[in-house]
C-alpha cells in the first residue's frame, strides 16, 4: 500500500470551463451523480482495481472512460471546489457541484503528475511502476524474445541475452529506472509481434516507457539514455519520424549528460553500483560502452534523412570500440582500442586483434564516413566556387581512400562471398553482415550522386556517373541474393530501405532499352522490392519509399515494354528522393537538365529518342488512400 498523497481530481461537468489537472488519480474513478449536497467520494490507493457496476467504455482512440446515466453531446469541465482529508489511509474528497458528474481519466498518461510516488493508469493493466511481468508473464516473454531477435541481435547490441533475460524474469526489486526500460524494451519488441492486439499492447507499453522517461528530465542515468534510444526506434516504426528523430536527439543528450563517450567515465555513472542488469564490473562497463556506440549510429544511420547534423561529433570520442558478443556474454575484458581523436579509421580498427572487435565496430566506421559525406555535400551549396573546387577533388580522393582501406581491413569473414553469407545466415549474424555491406555501397552512391555541375569537368562527371551505378547495381543484387535463401527479412534494420531507395533512384533515372542490361535492371530491382514489402510489415516508415519505388518500377517497365516505337531508351525527370533534403535538385547528376543530361544518357549507353518519364504519384488520387490500401495487403 503506498502512502496517501494529496492530489488533485479531474472532473467533467457540462457546459462549462476545463480546469487541467495532473495524471496522479488512479484510473478506477466513475461517474457520480451531483446533487445539492456535497459529495463525498472514498477512495483507498491501490494498485490492485476495484469492481464497478458501471461498464466500461472507450473513447474514439481506445482510451477507457466510466459514466452512469445518459449524458448527452460531450461533457465539459467545471471549476469545482474540493477538500482534501486524510482518515486511517482512506483519502475523502468533497465536491460541490449541481450537475452530473463525468470522471475522465483519458489522457491521464500523458499529463505530468504532481506527486512522482502515485501511478500512472492504463486500461490495459500496466503501471509505470509495476513490473509488467508480474502484470502478464506470456505478453512479457513473448515480446522480449522478439526483441532480441530483431533488435539485439541487429543493430542495437545493448544488453547481453541470457544474463538480461534472467534479470527481467527473476529481479523482484526493479528500481523505476529499471522498469523504464523494460517497458521501452517491450514498446519495441511489439512492433515484430504476429499477436492480436499488438498494435494496441504496443501502444500502452509506449506510453508507460515515455511517461517514465518524462519524470527523468534533469536526472541522467543509464536506463535513461537506453531508453530514449529505443523509444527513438518504436517511433519509427510507427512511422512518426519527426518524434523518432526528437528521441535520438535526447538520447545523445543523455550520452553526453553521462560523459559515455569518455572510457574513464564507462566504469562509474551516476553513482550507480556495478550489479546494474545482474552484470558485474566488466559487463556493465561494456553494456555502457554499447548504449554510447548505439546511440550514435541511431544518429547516423536514421537521422540523415532528416538533414540535421549529429549531436556527437568523432573528435570527442574516446571510448572503446564494442568487443565480440561472445565476450559480452560471456563477461571477459578482450581490451578492444580506444580511438584518439578520430573514431574509427582503419588503423585503429587493425591495432585491436580481430578476434576481438564486435562487426559492430566495423559498421560504426562505416558510419563515421557517411556522416562526413553528407556533411561536406549539405555544405557544398553554401561555398564559393573557389572553395569548393579547392575542396571537391581533395574530399573525394580521401574518402575514396578511407572506404578502400575499410575494405582491406575487414577480416576474412567479413568479406563479401556466398561461403560468409551462408555461415552468418548459421550463425544468425546475417542482419548486420549485410547492413555493413550495404552502408559500403550506399557511401559510394552518395558520395558520386551529388555534386555541383558547373565545377565538374565531363571526365568528372562520367566517371562519377559510372561509379554511382556500379555500387547501385551491386547493392540491388545483394537485396536480390537475400530474397533466395530461408531467412526472416524483417530482421534487417530499416536503414536498408533507405539504402535501397537511393540505388532504384539511381538505376531507375535512365537507361537503355535494347540491352540486356533493362532485363537485369528491372530483376534486380523487383528483388529489392520484395525486401522493403517485408521491411514495410513492421517499418512505417517504410512504406511511402516502398510505394515509390512499386510506382518507379511500373513507369519503367510499362515504357519499354508498351512504350512507342522507335524509343531507345528512358529518362525520368524527378528524383525519388528529392523531398528528402539530402541535397539540392541543381546537384543531382542524375536528375538534371541540359549537357548534364546529355552526359548521363551517353554515359549509360542510350542513343537516339528516349521517353521522358514523369513520377505518377500525383497523377493518383489521394496518396494517404494508396498507402493504406499497401499497408493492408503487407499486414
Amino acid at each position: 500500500m503506498y502512502p496517501v498523497r494529496q492530489v488533485w481530481q479531474r472532473v467533467q461537468i457540462s457546459d462549462r470551463a476545463h480546469t487541467p489537472t495532473p495524471a496522479s488519480v488512479k484510473a478506477d474513478l466513475r461517474t457520480y451523480s451531483a446533487s445539492s449536497e456535497p459529495q463525498v467520494i472514498e477512495e483507498r490507493h491501490s494498485f490492485k482495481r476495484r469492481s464497478s457496476s458501471a461498464e466500461p467504455t472507450y473513447d474514439d482512440e481506445g482510451r477507457r472512460t466510466f459514466y452512469k446515466g445518459p449524458i448527452r453531446g460531450r461533457p465539459s469541465f467545471k471549476r469545482h471546489q474540493q477538500s482534501i482529508s486524510e482518515s486511517q489511509g482512506a483519502k475523502v474528497v468533497r465536491t460541490r457541484a449541481q450537475s452530473q458528474v463525468a470522471v475522465d481519466t483519458s489522457s491521464m498518461s500523458s499529463v505530468r503528475s504532481w506527486d512522482g510516488d502515485l501511478p500512472t493508469p492504463d486500461y490495459l493493466g500496466f503501471h509505470w511502476r509495476k513490473d509488467p511481468y508480474s502484470i502478464d508473464v506470456q505478453m512479457t516473454d513473448h515480446y522480449i524474445e522478439l526483441y532480441f531477435t530483431h533488435i539485439n541481435g541487429v543493430t542495437y547490441p545493448l544488453f547481453p541475452r541470457e544474463p538480461f533475460l534472467h534479470w527481467v524474469r527473476f529481479e523482484k526489486k526493479k528500481s523505476p529506472d529499471d522498469l523504464m526500460l523494460v517497458y521501452s524494451v517491450l514498446a519495441v519488441g511489439s512492433i515484430f509481434s504476429p499477436r492480436a492486439g499488438q498494435d494496441e499492447e504496443g501502444s500502452q507499453l509506449a506510453r508507460m516507457a515515455q511517461h517514465a522517461v518524462e519524470k527523468h528530465r534533469g536526472r541522467y542515468t543509464l536506463q535513461l539514455a537506453q531508453s530514449r534510444v529505443l523509444l527513438s526506434l518504436y517511433y519509427l516504426s510507427t512511422g512518426d519520424s519527426e518524434r523518432a528523430w526528437d528521441y535520438c536527439g535526447l538520447a545523445s543528450r543523455a550520452a553526453a549528460g553521462l560523459e559515455l563517450n569518455i572510457e574513464e567515465n564507462i566504469q562509474h555513472v551516476n553513482g550507480y553500483g556495478t550489479q546494474l542488469y545482474g552484470l558485474d564490473q566488466q559487463g556493465l562497463a561494456e553494456c555502457r560502452r554499447r548504449a554510447f556506440w548505439s546511440i550514435y549510429l541511431m544518429e547516423r544511420l536514421n537521422g540523415h534523412l532528416f538533414s540535421h547534423s549529429c549531436a556527437i561529433q568523432d573528435e570527442d570520442i574516446f571510448v572503446r570500440l564494442p568487443c565480440k558478443d561472445e565476450s559480452y556474454q560471456s563477461r571477459e575484458d578482450p581490451r578492444t582500442t580506444c580511438p584518439d581523436s578520430g573514431v574509427t579509421e582503419s588503423d585503429v580498427l587493425n591495432a585491436s586483434a580481430s578476434s576481438a572487435l564486435s562487426p559492430l565496430a566495423y559498421l560504426i566506421q562505416l558510419s563515421s564516413i557517411l556522416t562526413d559525406v553528407l556533411c561536406h555535400i549539405h555544405r557544398s551549396p553554401y561555398q564559393s566556387d573557389t572553395t569548393y573546387r579547392a575542396s571537391l577533388s581533395t574530399f573525394h580522393t580521401t574518402t575514396t581512400n578511407r572506404l578502400s582501406s575499410f575494405v582491406s581491413s575487414l577480416p576474412p569473414n567479413l568479406a563479401y562471398n556466398s561461403f560468409n553469407t551462408s555461415a552468418h545466415l548459421a550463425n544468425d549474424s546475417l542482419p548486420i553482415y549485410i547492413t555493413i555491406h550495404t552502408l559500403y555501397h550506399h557511401i559510394h552512391i552518395v558520395l558520386n550522386r551529388y555534386a555541383r555541375l558547373s565545377i565538374l569537368s565531363s571526365s568528372a562527371l562520367t566517371a562519377n556517373i559510372i561509379t554511382a551505378t556500379t555500387h547501385a547495381r551491386s547493392l540491388l543484387r545483394v537485396m536480390q541474393s537475400l530474397t533466395q535463401i530461408p531467412t526472416d527479412l524483417r530482421t534487417l534494420p530499416p536503414f536498408i530501405a533507405t539504402a535501397i531507395v537511393t540505388a532504384t533512384d539511381v538505376l531507375s533515372a535512365a537507361g537503355s532499352f535494347e540491352t540486356e542490361i533493362f532485363t537485369d535492371t528491372l530483376r534486380i530491382m523487383n528483388g529489392a522490392l520484395s525486401v522493403m514489402d517485408e521491411l514495410a510489415r513492421c517499418w512505417k516508415s517504410v512504406r511511402q519509399g516502398r510505394r515509390k519505388i512499386k510506382e518507379r518500377i511500373g513507369e519503367v517497365a510499362e515504357s519499354g515494354i508498351g512504350g512507342p516505337r522507335g524509343v531507345r531508351g528512358w529518362v525520368v525527370e524527378e528524383g525519388l528522393e528529392s523531398d528528402t533534403g539530402v541535397a539540392r535538385r541543381e546537384m543531382d547528376l542524375f536528375y538534371t537538365d541540359g549537357e548534364g543530361r546529355n552526359v548521363l544518357l551517353r554515359t549509360l549507353g542510350v542513343e537516339g529518342r528516349v521517353v521522358v518519364l514523369e513520377n505518377m504519384r500525383d497523377q493518383r488520387e489521394g496518396d494517404g488512400i494508396e498507402e493504406e490500401e499497401d499497408e493492408g495487403e503487407e499486414m
